[in-house]
């Protein structure tokens, strides 16, 4: 955590010293002992440290401290171009650099950054103190919340994720296929959308929930999440393939209703300090993409 820490304070102070780091003795230093906390930590492989030279980290520091002025978007940048990287060094395996990005975000210190951030058209969620057993039991009791599984199941799991995610994906496709066995009809899966890597995100949750207000949440969901860039308009373009009416989509898109899930989603996991995915099964808290063999043991039936 020591680590973490030290590097979003590097980060804050590189940007709001920028005058001070263009003199070349203390710019260098200071950017050594930046990716130096960056290569101790331990979230990220042997292999990710080897592709993040100090070259790589010392290039992409330079390009966004001169491109962005806010420390928060300067930070998301960095991560993005790290992700173009990865994905170039990996042969475009989008996948495996959707991993890699999950990791950079946290070995940055970026995840609570993120957890945090709300789409510029979004109003910043209230404070609302709930332990995970209350966000749970809200989230089972609010009807404008989608169900996937049996929505009468014994075992219930909430999990927040962000389609922007790698490890968001993995989750839901261990869900998914969790789900589809005949032996676990007494599952009832709640995905909370919950876009905190910035402005697509909450677009394409936004366009999802939309498609469940003409019966096609999942059918939504599941092609959504196979697109390893989604946009405006491949969104449409999918919304018609399981054939939604897209005008109506588009108006859907922009309602209160949606506005007002996304925030309090939002706000759920900003009360448990968590960042994507985050899953709370029968009132218990779990962070990470959880395996698919801990999950079935987790969503076994009681009887």
């Amino acid at each position: 955590m020591r680590k973490i820490f030290l590097m979003t304070v590097g980060v804050s102070l590189f940007f709001s010293a920028k005058a001070m780091a263009q003199q070349n003795v203390f710019y260098d230093m200071f950017v050594r002992e930046t990716y130096k906390s960056f290569m101790e930590n331990d979230m990220l492989t042997e292999e990710q440290k080897k592709l993040v030279t100090f070259d790589v980290f010392n290039d992409y520091f330079k390009k966004c401290g001169e491109s962005e002025k806010d420390v928060k978007q300067a930070s998301f940048c960095i991560v993005k171009n790290m992700l173009e990287y990865t994905k170039a060094e990996k042969g475009n395996n989008e996948v495996k650099a959707a991993e890699d990005i999950d990791r950079l975000v946290t070995a940055m210190g970026m995840a609570k950054e993120g957890a945090n951030t709300t789409p510029k058209d979004e109003p910043v969620p209230e404070k609302e103190v709930l332990t995970a057993q209350e966000i749970f039991d809200k989230a089972v009791a609010d009807e404008n919340l989608y169900s996937l599984g049996n929505p009468k199941g014994s075992v219930i799991i909430i999990e927040f994720f962000d389609y922007n995610c790698g490890y968001c994906k993995l989750m839901n496709k261990r869900m998914r296929e969790i789900i589809s066995s005949p032996k676990n009809k007494h599952i009832r899966w709640i995905p909370l959308d919950t876009p905190i890597f910035g402005e697509m995100s909450a677009v394409v949750s936004r366009a999802v929930l939309a498609a469940g207000k003409q019966g096609k949440y999942a059918q939504m969901k599941e092609a959504v999440e196979k697109l390893s860039s989604p946009n405006k308009a491949t969104l449409i373009k999918e919304a018609q393939k399981i054939g939604l009416d897209t005008e109506k989509l588009e108006e859907d898109m922009k309602s209160e209703e949606i506005a007002i899930i996304l925030r309090n989603n939002q706000k759920w996991l900003a009360n448990i300090s968590g960042g994507v995915p985050t899953s709370i099964i029968n009132g218990k808290q779990y962070r990470g993409a959880i395996s698919k063999e801990q999950l079935e043991k987790l969503l076994k039936s009681p009887n």
